[in-house]
């Protein structure tokens, strides 16, 4: 399961940063994207398995949930940091997260085949 695009997820807003399109380094499009990519793919481990109830699956969520809720720790890789580089508000991510279910990953994922 992949989620390729946040513009997908409803409501996500860019900050001051400008999206990967708009990079005049074509060098950083690469970085964007690997950062874009690992974004999504929390969203999506952590709305997919919040309600499974198997060891495994309950192991994903949680380092999901660990991530993407958890305190800033200031590090380059924490999600804040991330949210930044792509020219997010953390805060306002966060909130969309909470509202995105299974059904809208599966929606995104469609898009992609």
């Amino acid at each position: 399961m992949t989620v390729e695009r946040m513009e997908d997820l409803p409501d996500l807003e860019y900050g001051d940063a400008a999206p990967i399109e708009a990079s005049p380094d074509r060098r950083m499009e690469g970085i964007f994207a690997l950062w874009h990519a690992v974004l999504l793919r929390a969203i999506a481990d952590w709305t997919i398995y919040r309600d499974r109830v198997d060891p495994r699956s309950r192991m994903i969520w949680k380092g999901a949930a660990q991530w993407l809720f958890g305190p800033d720790d200031q590090f380059f890789n924490s999600f804040d940091s991330i949210c930044r580089f792509l020219g997010w508000n953390p805060k306002k991510v966060r909130c969309r997260i909470k509202d995105i279910t299974a059904e809208d990953i599966d929606r995104i994922r469609s898009r992609r085949r």
